[in-house]
């Protein structure tokens, strides 16, 4: 069983929920396709938070230190189907929050993905093209309180 916190909005450099909701507010929103989020966490940290807004699905992975060191972005490409459109993986200087570098791919439902690599320390930037099979990228939107095929890490 999940334990899950829902809210208006993710206040992000506060780590925290603007506006906490009860689960009928976010359940309401849900149906509606209406802006909300919920926040999974474990006993010692949260670990993942979900943005819901029509069909826009954005997702952060949380380390130990409750940094968001992977993100995911689908969008609802067919009815009721979503695809990741955007993963960014980030590493970190330390315990710190500061990014040291960053690697954003881009994925379109042919296949075509597009990798771009920022290293904050050096300035460098590299971007390159590439064909994947993306068939692990598709997943249902998901009903309420059913999160867990979204917050699969590996695809």
């Amino acid at each position: 069983m999940l334990n899950m916190t829902f809210g208006e909005s993710w206040f992000s450099a506060k780590k925290r929920l603007n506006v906490v909701w009860n689960e009928e507010q976010a359940r309401i929103a849900h149906e509606k396709r209406s802006p909300y989020v919920v926040v999974i966490a474990t006993a010692r940290h949260t670990s993942v938070v979900i943005e819901f807004n029509n069909d826009y699905i954005g997702l952060g992975f949380m380390d130990t230190y409750s940094r968001e060191f992977l993100v995911y972005q689908f969008e609802e490409i067919e009815s009721s189907l979503v695809f990741l459109s955007v993963a960014i993986h980030r590493e970190f200087d330390g315990v710190s929050d500061k990014v040291i570098k960053a690697t954003t791919y881009r994925f379109d439902p042919n296949g075509k993905c597009t990798i771009t690599t920022r290293d904050y320390q050096s300035g460098e930037c590299v971007q390159r093209d590439t064909v994947l099979d993306v068939s692990m990228n598709w997943d249902r939107y998901p009903a309420f309180g059913h999160y867990e095929s979204i917050m699969r890490i590996e695809r």
